[in-house]
Parts: structure tokens; sequence; C-alpha cells
């Protein structure tokens, strides 16, 4: 039995309290449990189904970031990880190629926090 079914049965044992005649079948529970979980997730799902549609990248943006990085590899043709470091004009473009990336994928949202004072 489910955190939700059980949950179902405490409001029904509840309701029984009130009206002892009340009647529910084992599928009205399951009933209850649904629609409780929906209630209870709702806002959750709703959540993450945003969150998750609008951080999936379209083909056009992969090919854009694609591009942005093949462009930066063929203009500054570094040749392996440790040229990025040692050979200063390489590492100066990637200021550049860094905002350019972002330009493309997005920047970091910062969520303003309630202060509970």
């Amino acid at each position: 039995m489910s955190i939700l079914d059980e949950f179902a049965l405490k409001v029904i044992d509840k309701v029984r309290e009130i009206s002892p005649d009340f009647k529910i079948s084992n599928k009205d529970i399951s009933t209850i449990s649904g629609i409780t979980m929906s209630i209870v997730f709702e806002d959750e799902f709703k959540k993450f189904i945003d969150q998750t549609l609008k951080n999936k990248p379209t083909q056009s943006q992969l090919m854009t970031l694609w591009g942005i990085c093949e462009s930066f590899i063929n203009t500054h043709k570094p040749s392996c990880e440790e040229s990025i470091f040692q050979v200063d004009s390489i590492s100066l473009a990637c200021q550049e190629f860094v905002a350019e990336i972002c330009n493309c994928v997005g920047y970091y949202n910062y969520e303003e926090k309630e202060d509970n004072v």
C-alpha cells in the first residue's frame, strides 16, 4: 500500500467518524489517492516539466554552439589542453569564447530568495 493510499484511508476514517454510514469501495480509495497525489505533486510536476522544456536545446542551438566551438578551434588552433593555458593568445581569446557560449546557451539565472524575517 502506498503512502497516498494510507493517506486516503486516514481521510476516509475521519469522514466515517463524522458520518458512520459512509461507504466507499477500493476503487474509490485509489481514486482519492490519485486525486491527492495530483494535488500534492501538481505544482512540482509543472515546475519540473517547465524547467525540462525550458532547458532542452533545439537542434539549431546545438549546431550554433558547435559552430562557436569549431570556429574557436580553427582560429586559435589549440593542440592540447595545456596550450589553452600556456599560449597567451589562446588564453586571452577564452573570455570572448565563453561570452559567445553564454550568449548561445544562456547565462546563470539567480533566483531571488525571500527573506524569512
